[in-house]
């Protein structure tokens, strides 16, 4: 950004840390030595692009502390603008994160260590079957079937019955189901103990649900994708 907007820039002289440093407390991140007029301009620009690189890559670097050794697949393009994915995706790879769900967000990566994107089913998808979540995941499959069969479960807020039943008819196809269940919604499994907070969402309570249900109908090789608001505190 310097280099190609000051006219002037063999002129300046640059100090500053390398990405993925740990930045103390009052410690400078960049220093930036030249006449002023040369390069106050970008004064906001700069700003900008170190605070949000800098959160999501604090963010991302604190989630993974959390998950202690679980792996952490980023959603990004979710979460905010198009435009934005191959900046924060090169932020959370200097956090940690190795997996993400867009090739946008690997633009700027090239690292043998990140696996290609293979994504994960979506609500639209589902809906576009009138909420068969089966009948949806054999159109996935016969789309992609270089992919993993990671089927999503929660469309009909029916967790439990739908894990159940893709593994039934799935077997040792499907890899992994994910659980994206609104923090505004109870699981039907969970509605009978109450209107509990802590039963709102993606819960303990929820998973635990759906990995009985998954091992009592032939998914113990399944694994369990939770997602929906996931933060530090949470994955704790």
């Amino acid at each position: 950004m310097i280099k190609v907007a000051c006219p002037n820039y063999q002129d300046l002289k640059i100090k500053a840390l390398t990405d993925g440093s740990l930045i103390n407390e009052m410690e400078p991140v960049l220093k930036i030595s030249g006449k002023y007029t040369d390069f106050a301009f970008l004064e906001g620009l700069i700003d900008g692009a170190l605070a949000r690189a800098t959160s999501i890559a604090t963010n991302s670097k604190k989630v993974i502390d959390a998950a202690n050794g679980k792996p952490i697949l980023n959603m990004n393009d979710r979460a905010d603008l198009y435009s934005n994915q191959a900046f924060d995706g090169y932020a959370s790879y200097i956090g940690g994160v190795r997996n993400f769900v867009t090739p946008s967000a690997l633009e700027f990566l090239d690292d043998e260590s990140v696996l290609k994107p293979q994504g994960t089913m979506p609500h639209a998808l589902i809906a576009s079957f009138d909420g068969d979540i089966v009948k949806a995941a054999e159109a996935f499959q016969e789309t992609f079937p270089k992919n993993n069969l990671v089927i999503l479960i929660d469309y009909n807020n029916d967790c439990v019955n739908d894990a159940a039943k893709c593994a039934k008819h799935f077997g040792d196809k499907l890899k992994s189901v994910r659980i994206d269940t609104s923090v505004a919604l109870i699981d039907k499994s969970l509605q009978h103990l109450g209107d509990k907070k802590e039963l709102h969402g993606v819960n303990p309570t929820l998973i635990k649900a759906v990995r009985k249900a998954l091992d009592e109908n032939g998914g113990n090789h399944v694994k369990i994708i939770a997602s929906s608001g996931f933060d530090q505190e949470k994955i704790s």
